[in-house]
C-alpha cells in the first residue's frame, strides 16, 4: 500500500498559500506525499521571490498550477472581477487534475484539502468522489465571528449587508450572541505548526484541458 496523497488548493494570496504550504510539510513529516495547486500566476511569483528552489521534502511535494482565467495584463487586485474568472475557469482545470491523478494507480488522491475561502472547490471534490477538508488560514476569532453572522443578522443585531442596526433593545446583546459561538471553536483539537522554511520542487507542471 502507498503513502496517501493528499491534494492541496489554497486561496491564490500569499497569505493563504504560505499557512497551507505549512500544512503540506506537516503532512509529509506524517507520511503523505503532496500535490500542491497554485495558479499560474501565483506559481510565477514564488518562482521570483526564490521560494520555489528553497522547498524542502522536494521528492514529496509536487507542484502544478492551472489558470485562474485571467489574462497577464488584468488586475488581480479587482476581488470581484478575480473571483469571477475563478469560478468561471478553474472547477474544470481542477477536475482535469484529478481526473489525471486519479488514472495512476499508485498514485490516487486520498483526500483534498481546500481554503474555505474558495468554496466552489467543496462541489469539484464531492462531484469527483474526493474525501474533502476545509483548511482555514486565519485566526480562530475571525472565523467564529463570520460564523456568528446568520445568528447576529436574524437576531437583528446587523443587516444583510453587514451594517450595525442603529436601534437596538439590549446593547449587551451583541456580545452575548458572538459569545454564544464560541462554543463552536471549544473542545475542538489544534495543532500547533512550527513555520519550516518554504520551498518548492523542481518538478513542476501546468494542468491543460
Amino acid at each position: 500500500m502507498g503513502k496517501p496523497h493528499a491534494l492541496l488548493l489554497p486561496y491564490p494570496a500569499q497569505g493563504h498559500v504560505i499557512p497551507l504550504m505549512e500544512l503540506a510539510h506537516c503532512l509529509v513529516d506524517r507520511g503523505f506525499k503532496i500535490t500542491f495547486v497554485n495558479t499560474e500566476f501565483t506559481h510565477k511569483r514564488l518562482v521570483a521571490a526564490a521560494l520555489s528552489k528553497e522547498l524542502e521534502d522536494a521528492d514529496q511535494i509536487h507542484l502544478v498550477t492551472i489558470p485562474d482565467g485571467l489574462g497577464p495584463g488584468e488586475d488581480r487586485n479587482d476581488f470581484v472581477l478575480q473571483i469571477e474568472a475563478m469560478l468561471k475557469f478553474m472547477p474544470g482545470f481542477l477536475e482535469t487534475l484529478i481526473e489525471d491523478t486519479n488514472k495512476e494507480s499508485e498514485n490516487k488522491i486520498t483526500c483534498f484539502i481546500a481554503d474555505a475561502s474558495i468554496a466552489w472547490s467543496f462541489e469539484v471534490a464531492e462531484k469527483m468522489g474526493v474525501r474533502l477538508g476545509a483548511f482555514w488560514p486565519a485566526n480562530a476569532g475571525t472565523l467564529a465571528t463570520m460564523l456568528s453572522i446568520p445568528k447576529l443578522i436574524k437576531e437583528g443585531i446587523i443587516g444583510e449587508d453587514g451594517t450595525a442596526e442603529e436601534t437596538r433593545n439590549d446593547q449587551a446583546e451583541p456580545r452575548n450572541a458572538c459569545h454564544e459561538h464560541s462554543s463552536i471553536l471549544s473542545g475542538t483539537a489544534s495543532v500547533t505548526v512550527k513555520p519550516k522554511k518554504l520551498s518548492s520542487t523542481t518538478r513542476s507542471e501546468t494542468i491543460k484541458r
